[in-house]
């Protein structure tokens, strides 16, 4: 049997490109995703159960985070109740980029 490293283990099925949505009604984007914009649009399809959102100049939200530089922006309570189970305190949503510009994720649980 060969020792496997934890990081890689965990790593496995995860790719560095995503969003996470937190109850605090805080979205924090991937370093990854970023390439240094600094405003962000996000929108949601509720029946499908996906997320999409853009990187640019002048959209709707401001990033931010720690010295001032980040992937942080707020949400509405409405995506925190769309997105988010009871018994969770933040969903992590792995995303794609299409050829339209728009990163695209779904948060439908693995049961769906």
């Amino acid at each position: 049997m060969t020792f496997l490293s934890m990081r890689k283990i965990s790593n496995s099925s995860k790719t560095d490109k995503f969003l996470t949505i937190r109850k605090n009604r805080v979205a924090y984007i991937s370093k990854s995703i970023l390439a240094g914009e600094k405003t962000v649009e996000m929108q949601i399809n509720v029946e499908k159960k996906e997320v999409r959102l853009r990187l640019g100049e002048g959209l709707r939200n401001k990033l931010c985070g720690p010295g001032g530089i980040g992937g942080q922006f707020t949400v509405p309570s409405a995506v925190i109740k769309a997105v988010i189970e009871r018994n969770q305190i933040k969903r992590r949503i792995d995303l794609e980029k299409n050829s339209d510009g728009w990163w695209y994720g779904s948060y439908k649980s693995e049961e769906e």
